[in-house]
């Protein structure tokens, strides 16, 4: 751990003479990129910093109410960069302060390396910051910056993958999920982390996989599989079949319940042999709906689960549990004529004008794109309204998201194939992140403020 600690010879000092405290002022030990600045004060003091990349500062934490103990983290702050900070203390109704600055330190080698291609500042969102998850090589949580500067980061079991990731409601705390690569045995959790280090606990998720969702009063329902004997043949042969299930964790951990299934009578669907089935994803059996994707809606009080092996996406009801639509598959809204059908699609959600998009692959071409569909609930069709990703040959075999941005564009992100782009309603592409040497993304949340992330859903 690196220490500096301000005084009357090191710190710069409004008042004049000596620190008015002593200043501890140290670099992360597991988050190279992160500062923090700690000082008592002899009274109850409102305190904060100012901090920046020269003496001019730019960038202010939140004020830490009235006490004697103060600590703070400078977010935002890119590897190996001087960091110079003002930290004041209202004493008796005047400001004292300590100045000095603070190296922060590398971001380890073995960590992804991501590059900016494109980068038109112009017409780009105002979300200048984009977390997400990683994985392909290193699993790890980061936060960086457009330029692609690495703020912060969070290793991974290396046996793990990250997927799932947003910030938690009400708190600027992460959320985001992990399991087992192979899925051979149980081991998945949800953890909640924060940025400045102090949080970080793991909420234990039985058989969960692919992804969560946080719900209003702070519960956490995710994707788990739900394994169960069948007839497959309808001859008296017994066979593992894995299905999915939403279970639901109560708020503040313990033990989760099921919500919901694919074997309760709500989904109208028996296990039949298609060519996913023997895929081996699931060790456990044959591979039936795999589940990749689930949301919650508050406005509507609906989950929206997307089913990879059927071709198909449910709406359900998060009071009764009912099957309230079903889209594509054999048995829900179908294609109008020219529209795509979509295949292996993935993180399906609906956007603030009623449409759904996702990610989907064309099953002859492998070619991967961004789709968005317009939904006729009285003829009971999908209409495609817009796409991205067309003729480029981008493939993408796990992963991948498409949502919506406040300015009007959408953040593409091509999981496997390494590639996340901001493009416009036209299709130009205005950001691109890639990553290099076999990284691939999971999830990204792109977000404008540091101090006040908010909520990505």
């Amino acid at each position: 751990m690196i220490r500096s600690f301000a005084s009357c010879f090191s710190a710069v000092v409004l008042l004049g003479g000596c620190a008015p405290f002593e200043l501890d002022a140290f670099i992360d030990l597991d988050v190279n990129t992160l500062a923090h600045l700690e000082w008592t004060t002899s009274t109850a003091a409102l305190s904060w910093v100012e901090y920046g990349f020269d003496r001019d500062y730019g960038m202010v934490t939140p004020v830490d109410q009235a006490g004697v103990d103060h600590s703070f983290a400078l977010l935002g702050t890119p590897p190996l960069t001087e960091v110079f900070y003002r930290a004041v203390s209202e004493i008796d109704g005047a400001e004292r302060e300590v100045r000095g600055s603070i190296q922060t330190g590398g971001v380890p080698s073995d960590l992804p390396d991501f590059v900016v291609n494109t980068y038109d500042r112009a017409r780009t969102s105002d979300d200048l910051y984009i977390l997400g998850t990683s994985f392909g090589t290193i699993p790890c949580v980061y936060l960086i910056d457009r330029e692609g500067n690495w703020l912060w980061y969070k290793r991974v079991n290396p046996l793990k993958n990250p997927i799932e990731i947003n910030f938690e409601r009400g708190s600027n705390n992460i959320l985001f999920n992990s399991f087992l690569i192979d899925h051979g045995e149980d081991d998945s959790n949800v953890t909640r982390v924060s940025i400045d280090g102090r949080v970080d606990e793991d909420i234990d998720t039985p058989f969960g996989h692919h992804a969560f969702t946080e719900l209003p009063d702070g519960s956490i329902a995710y994707l788990a599989i739900d394994v169960r004997d069948y007839d497959l043949g309808g001859e008296g042969t017994m066979v593992p079949v894995v299905g999915d299930s939403i279970d639901i964790v109560p708020p503040g951990g313990g033990a989760p319940g099921s919500f919901w299934s694919v074997w309760d009578d709500a989904f109208a669907h028996d296990p039949a042999w298609h060519d996913r089935w023997d895929s081996g994803f699931y060790p456990q059996g044959g591979d039936w709906t795999h589940a990749n994707s689930l949301h919650y809606y508050d406005d509507s009080n609906t989950f929206l689960i997307s089913f990879r092996n059927l071709d198909m996406i449910a709406e359900i009801d998060a009071d009764t549990g009912a099957v309230l639509r079903e889209f594509g598959g054999t048995a829900g809204y179908q294609l109008t004529e020219g529209s795509r059908s979509f295949n292996y699609q993935h993180d399906v959600s609906w956007t603030a004008d009623g449409t759904l998009l996702f990610i989907t692959t064309d099953e002859t071409t492998f070619e991967t794109t961004a789709v968005e569909y317009e939904v006729d609930d009285d003829a009971q069709t999908l209409n495609e309204v817009w796409s991205h990703g067309d003729g480029e040959g981008i493939h993408v075999l796990v992963q991948g998201t498409a949502r919506d941005l406040d300015n009007g564009n959408r953040l593409v992100n091509f999981g496997s194939s390494g590639l996340v782009r901001e493009v416009t309603p036209q299709g130009e592409v205005v950001w691109e992140l890639e990553a290099r040497a076999g990284a691939a993304f999971g999830n990204t949340v792109p977000f404008a403020d540091l101090w006040e992330p908010g909520t990505a859903e």
